[in-house]
């Protein structure tokens, strides 16, 4: 789970994974249109996840997953609660 990060940090993934330049240059955007691409080590999918407010408004958030064959890799502008109880196994 990277958030909050710059780009040596995801330069950083690009070697440890073998990522592509596009997935990296994607994920440093914040308005990348929502797709999937299949590259032969993992898939790269673009989502809008939906931040609600305390106002009971909403808002729209990137966030990028990498997924190859034993990782999942999650890259979003900020921390996310569901993220950390995924991470923690807490989901109810």
């Amino acid at each position: 789970d990277i958030y909050d990060f710059d780009e040596s940090e995801l330069l950083t993934l690009k070697q440890e994974f073998g990522l592509h330049s596009l997935t990296i240059e994607d994920s440093l955007r914040a308005r990348t249109r929502i797709k999937i691409e299949e590259y032969i080590k993992y898939t790269y999918i673009v989502i809008n996840g939906i931040v609600l407010k305390k106002n009971n408004s909403h808002s729209y958030e990137q966030i990028n997953y990498i997924l190859g064959p034993n990782f999942l890799v999650t890259v979003s502008k900020k921390k996310r609660k569901a993220t950390e109880e995924l991470k923690n196994n807490q989901i109810e």
